[in-house]
């Protein structure tokens, strides 16, 4: 099944096997160079860019989110290189939705497929604390970035201490 959003071929790197070409824009797709990396004390991998961002699957599109809606299963339904690549790398596995991740995946339960149609991939830093948040099923990203965190607390910190002296 086609998708409008991202396309997943082989990539001319050996030790980073796979293309990811996401549109970022109307205009404009983007092209990352990743591999697959096992997760600690998990039974799936994740996909890792070369710049070290990792791919993370959602719903933008309005009705039902794909992690909103799966939230049960944890972190793996958004990052398991075998469920992103079952939903954009032709020829995968030819098998039904229900039979990848009942046989493949070893869901126990089915996951809800609402939002699979229109799913797509962002990336984000590898080891970036990050929510998936959502509104109406649309579903979005909020990245906690330390580098404003430590400006914020580094000037409350100064205006504090500015105030205790004066």
């Amino acid at each position: 099944m086609e998708s409008k959003f991202v396309k997943i071929t082989q990539s001319p790197y050996q030790e980073f096997p796979f293309a990811i070409t996401v549109k970022v824009s109307y205009t404009e797709e983007k092209t990352y160079f990743c591999k697959e990396v096992p997760v600690a004390n998990e039974n799936y991998s994740k996909l890792i860019s070369m710049t070290n961002e990792v791919a993370i699957l959602y719903s933008p599109g309005f009705g039902s989110g794909w992690f909103s809606s799966n939230t049960q299963f944890g972190q793996q339904i958004v990052k398991d290189s075998r469920i992103i690549r079952y939903r954009f790398e032709k020829n995968f596995y030819d098998l039904e939705f229900n039979e990848f991740m009942t046989h493949v995946i070893r869901f126990q339960e089915l996951p809800y497929d609402g939002g699979w149609e229109q799913l797509s991939l962002a990336f984000v830093p590898d080891g970036v604390p990050y929510e998936i948040a959502e509104y109406d099923g649309a579903e979005f990203f909020v990245v906690f970035d330390f580098d404003f965190w430590k400006a914020y607390f580094f000037l409350l910190i100064f205006f504090i201490l500015i105030k205790i002296i004066f």
